[in-house]
């Protein structure tokens, strides 16, 4: 993870905040976070509960920031706890202002301009007041998007940029934009942003990207051996022909999150619940344990054509 974090850093060319939300994709904020401890700027987290979790574990001096909007009495407790809170309507950001003035010194917010449904932000006809109300408030806006479904990302940068330009125009204080996941990172390098948000990228998915190690190792027992033409099938799949003179039965199913979807590749004949069946060239022993994944595979190939997102590839394991 320390590495692909740091690929990610020289492949966009701007600092990498990495994404922790739903407890470090299922393997635990802390435990991600502190993997890439000084490889990386910051960390995104999805709400409140997430923020002071991790906050617990690293201590004060991390940079945190919340994905999800935060209301306005939610706003201010976030801001006197050190996070930088994502403020998406007007009441939040009187109160953000209210706390600042207090405090005497502005206060960073993350403003967002909302893509698609699912993402926390300001509608396109929201921009203009909340730019004209930003302007008289004492913070600095850290302003981003997320880009989604690549045939959208024309209509989505434009969106985003006509909302900087008008953010600019009123004296609004911006003081970073930001719009690429790892999907865009991956894709265009160079982002022109102030950050970039990797999340699944630091597991080694990179989307035809920079080369990276796979940061998630699995080693199965081998339960059985059976020579493959004593079997007329694997599984619960019916009579096929199968490449290999040998089958190994480990002890790893679905039930532990391997996708029943990867059967048929990488030399996987079949998944079960508690059992996959994998083709070899030779035989092991029983209690060996047969590697199945680890820093020397690419998820994107792993992956290829199974349908299988990198997404839910990562969380059903880290579950």
């Amino acid at each position: 993870m320390r590495a692909n974090a740091r690929r990610w850093r020289e492949h966009a060319g701007v600092p990498v905040w990495a994404v922790v939300k739903a407890d470090g994709y299922g393997w635990g904020a802390a435990r991600v976070a502190r993997a890439v401890l000084g490889e990386v700027a910051g960390y995104f987290v999805a709400d409140a509960d997430e923020a002071r979790e991790l906050r617990r574990e690293l201590g004060a001096a991390a940079p945190i920031a919340l994905l999800a909007a935060s209301g306005p009495g939610e706003t201010v407790t976030l801001l006197a706890e050190g996070f930088t809170p994502n403020v998406a309507s007007l009441d939040s950001l009187a109160a953000a202002g209210a706390w600042a003035r207090e405090r005497g010194s502005p206060a960073r917010i993350r403003v967002g301009i909302v893509p698609a449904a699912g993402w926390s932000g300001l509608l396109a006809p929201a921009v203009e007041p909340f730019a004209q109300a930003a302007a008289g408030e004492p913070v600095e806006v850290q302003l981003w998007t997320h880009l989604t479904a690549p045939e959208m990302w024309e209509r989505q940068r434009a969106s985003f940029a006509s909302a900087q330009e008008t953010f600019a125009r009123t004296g609004v204080r911006i003081s970073g934009t930001d719009v690429a996941g790892t999907l865009v990172s991956a894709r265009e390098g160079r982002s022109g942003h102030s950050l970039v948000r990797i999340g699944i990228g630091l597991f080694g998915a990179r989307f035809g990207g920079p080369r990276l190690q796979c940061a998630i190792r699995i080693d199965a027992p081998v339960t059985d051996v059976l020579p493959a033409g004593a079997v007329a099938s694997a599984g619960y799949r019916g009579a096929e022909p199968i490449d290999a003179p040998w089958l190994a039965v480990v002890r790893c199913g679905y039930s532990d999150g391997l996708p029943l979807r990867l059967a048929g590749t990488n030399k996987i004949v079949s998944i079960g619940m508690q059992y996959t069946v994998v083709a070899r060239s030779a035989p092991e022993s029983a209690g060996y344990a047969l590697r199945l994944l680890d820093t020397t595979s690419d998820v994107d190939e792993v992956l290829e054509n199974t349908g299988i997102s990198p997404h839910e590839f990562v969380v059903g394991l880290g579950r």
